[in-house]
């Protein structure tokens, strides 16, 4: 007699999901930093100077004015205020 065929291969290995979810913004983060990037856009007068500014770490406010407005109502108010302060100093009449 024989012995049945075996079939040796590489040995299964689980199956595990190792991607883990992507981790969700809260809701407030989201809505600040929405609020604050359509504030620069309309004040700072072009998409790309807004983008600069917002992306930028800011020695004034000590971080990129984009992260510190999501993080609390605190950091979003220093950074409205800074937008209103840089528009201010632009040459023209803003709406």
């Amino acid at each position: 007699m024989t012995a049945p065929p075996t079939t040796e291969s590489a040995p299964k290995r689980k199956s595990f999901n190792w991607r883990q979810p992507p981790t969700r913004l809260p809701r407030q983060y989201i809505d600040r930093q929405g609020l604050v990037t359509h504030l620069a856009f309309a004040l700072l007068g072009d998409r790309e100077t807004a983008m600069t500014f917002l992306n930028t770490y800011h020695d004034g406010l000590g971080a990129k004015p984009l992260d510190l407005a999501g993080d609390s109502a605190t950091g979003y108010s220093a950074v409205c205020g800074e937008v209103e302060r840089l528009a201010s100093m632009l040459p023209g009449e803003r709406p």
